[in-house]
This record gives structure tokens, sequence and C-alpha cells, in this order.
């Protein structure tokens, strides 16, 4: 057979526009042989013959595999890499264009796929499948934008088991499940970089999380993540012992039965530099939850919530101690709204601004029954409320406050209370 020619005997580059290089000397491209024979690429070593239909032109040169629109089987192209290791890393570079697919992708270690931009090239789930992208180690996924939105159950659209591969420039989609996750960290320590992942869902939903880390670490920068709808929603979910690294993160969660941007629990404790947080319009929000044991350190972060039928907490610590310097907790419009809610909890909070606006009753730093926190160089501030505004509200509590303004006064119902160089807005010296 003329390799170089179509069934119609036009030349292949003419009439149809394919072209296969394969590189004839040196180590094999993908094993033994890759050659052409008609519309399928075969790939062919000593045990096994894979023929990987093609769609549109594809280029194959030794250690990449250009395709440049849809129509091959990705996944047979990433079945038929045999001999990817640390030392021969595969890259399959995807063209601009849709690619639908009927099953989700499985990855393989050291075989990356690269697609032309975010709005350029875009993998989709044209099914009901759980997860569009499986991860693997030493891989790269980067320069796309992948949407699940098949109306599986658990509709996942980057899914990482017990894999940690880098993820760069990519946007991320998941949506029409009973449970939406954009990508989901399952005992996993991904780099997550310039990511964008969006979770939604109707309200009969039962979760919406933009990125959920479960007993996951991942280092995550430049990532902005967001959930909205459903009883819960979550922006950056961090369960069981998960301690990512969180620079520069944008987090929003909203119009949920409870809606927390970031939400740290079961003894998870990330690192989070240079966070943005917003929460609103749930019936709870909450810029950050810490919860059972989870004391994440908290450096120049921003956390808000307004709107919420219940109530709004900038920052709600319980069962928790994290460390909170230069953080700006703001809660507005509940029926209860708290800038910093302490709970059982004693964190240490530094040059913290912590203000409560609106509602029936605002503060701007509560601290419930068992909570020992030490506060210095803050403000804490409660304003607008229809019936109480209180700056720091203590009950059975053995809080500690150094050079800070208070707004709004000292509630302690047992002068369990210490203040040092504590003043009002007059400025006037107040005591505990």
């Amino acid at each position: 057979m003329d390799r170089t020619k179509g069934r119609s005997g036009c030349p292949r580059w003419g009439r149809w526009a394919f072209w296969v290089v394969a590189a004839a000397l040196g180590p094999a491209a993908l094993a033994q042989s890759v050659i052409l024979d008609d519309d399928r690429l075969i790939i062919q070593d000593a045990s096994a013959t894979t023929r990987v239909e093609i769609g549109t032109e594809t280029i194959v040169e030794a250690i990449e595999i250009r395709v440049l629109g849809p129509g091959p089987d990705i996944q047979a192209l990433i079945n038929g890499i045999l001999d990817a290791s640390a030392a021969k890393h595969y890259v399959i570079r995807l063209g601009p264009g849709e690619y639908v697919l009927s099953s989700g992708l499985v990855m393989k270690p050291f075989v990356s796929l690269v697609g032309s931009g975010r709005q350029s090239t875009f993998l989709r789930a044209g099914a009901a499948i759980i997860s569009v992208v499986s991860g693997a180690d030493d891989m790269a996924l980067t320069d796309m934008t992948i949407e699940n939105s098949g109306g599986a159950a658990s509709t996942w659209t980057i899914f990482n088991s017990s894999a940690s591969p880098t993820i760069a420039r990519v946007t991320v989609i998941a949506s029409g499940g009973n449970s939406n996750r954009g990508v989901y960290n399952s005992s996993s320590s991904p780099v997550m970089r310039d990511v964008t992942a969006t979770a939604i869902g109707a309200e009969t939903d039962q979760l919406n999380v933009g990125i959920h880390n479960l007993g996951s670490s991942p280092e995550m920068t430049r990532v902005i993540a967001s959930a909205s709808e459903g009883i819960v929603a979550y922006g950056v979910y961090n369960q069981d012992s998960s301690s990512p690294v969180m620079r520069i993160v944008t987090a929003s969660a909203s119009d949920a039965g409870s809606a927390y941007a970031v939400y740290n629990r079961s003894s998870s404790s990330p690192t989070m530099t240079g966070v943005t947080a917003t929460a609103s319009g749930g019936n709870n929000n909450g810029g950050v939850y810490n919860e059972e044991s989870s004391s994440p350190v908290m450096r120049d972060v921003a956390a808000t919530a307004s709107g919420a039928v219940g109530t709004s907490y900038g920052v709600r610590n319980k069962s928790s101690s994290p460390k909170m310097t230069n953080v700006t907790a703001t809660a507005s419009q509940g029926l209860f709204s708290y800038g910093v809610s302490n709970e059982s909890s004693s964190p240490v909070m530094t040059g913290v601004i912590a203000t409560g606006s609106g509602g029936d009753t605002s503060r701007g730093v509560s601290n419930g029954a068992a909570s020992s926190p030490i506060i210095m160089d803050s403000v804490a501030k409660a304003e607008n409320a229809a019936l109480t505004n209180t700056g720091i509200h203590s009950i059975n509590s053995s809080t500690r406050v150094y050079s800070t303004l208070v707004v709004g006064g000292v509630a302690n119902d047992d002068a369990g209370t210490q203040c040092h160089g504590v003043y009002d807005d007059t400025p006037a010296p107040i005591g505990c």
C-alpha cells in the first residue's frame, strides 16, 4: 500500500490533511514501530499492537505527539506509550478544538497532556462519567479548559488518587451531578499553579467544591476556587490532615445552605498566605472555617462573609487554634455577624482587623466557652446592629487582649478577660 495516499489515490496531506511523521532512527518513538495504515496509527511492540483511529492531522516526532485537532483516540495514544520514564518524558500536545470524551482519561507517569491554551483547547465529558482526567505522578496537565457536566451522580473534573501531577494554566468546571468537584485530590500532593476551578449545582445537590483535598497537601499558587448552590458549597475544602501550601489563592462560596470559602476540617492545617476568602448568600456563611483541631497558619488573609440568613463569620474557629497574622476578617448582613468567632479555640491573633456589622447582633470577636485567645496589636469592631454591638464578647473564656482598639466595648461574663493597653475609638483606655 502507498502510505502517502488515501483511499481515492489523492495525496493524504492534500485530500485528508493527515500527516504522521515517525522517527526511523534512534530510539523508537512510542514502542518498536509506528506506522500509518489508512486512517489508523498502528503502535506495535513485541507483545501488543494498538490501532489508533486518526480523525485529523497527527504528528509523531520522537517523544512528542502533536494532535492538531479533535478526532484521535487520546486514551489509545496514552496507552500506546510503553517506555516512558524519568529519562524519557513524553508529551501529547493537543491543538485547538473541542475534544468530547465518552470515557475519562487515565494518565500515565511521565506522559503529559498539553493544550494550546485555555481559550483554545477544551476537554469535555460527552457522557455521564465521574472524572474527565485521572492524574498520575511525574506528569503535567497544562494549557486547556476541562469540563464535566455529563450528569454522573458524582461529577469530578480532575481526580488525583495517590497521584501528584503538575496542573498549570488550566480552567476546570464541574456541574450537573449530585456532588460536584472541580479538582478532587485524595492522598495526593499535586503542584497547582494558575488554576481556576469551579463547581456549580442545583439546590438539590449535596455538595459542591471547587477544590477538595482529602488527606492531601498540594502546592497551590495563584489559584481561583469557587463553588455555588447546593446544600453545602466550599471554595477550598481541606479534610483529614490535609496541609496544603496556599499562596495567592482566591476562594469563594455562595448561594448554598452553608457556604464556606475555605473550610479546614479534621486536623487540617494549611499554610495560607495572601489568601482572599469570600462567602455570601447562604443560610450560614464563613470566609474561613477551622474545625476539629485544624490550626492553619494564616498570614495576609482577607476573609469576608455577608448576607447569611443565620450567621455570617469572617473567620470561625471551632476546637482549633490557628495562628492569625495580618488578617482582615469581616462579617456583615447576617442575623448574627461575627468578624472572628472562637468556640473552644485558642488562636493567636496579631495585627487582626475583626469587624461585625449589621443584622440583629454584631461582634468584632466572639469568644465562646473554653476559648483562650490572645489578641495583640489588633482592631475589634462592631457596628450597625439592630440590637447589640460588642467589640469583644467573651463567655467563660480566658481572653488576653494587648495594645488593641476595641469599638463597641468589651462584654465579659466572668471577669476572665484581661486587657492591657486597650483603647476605644475616642481614644480612651478601657478595661475588661
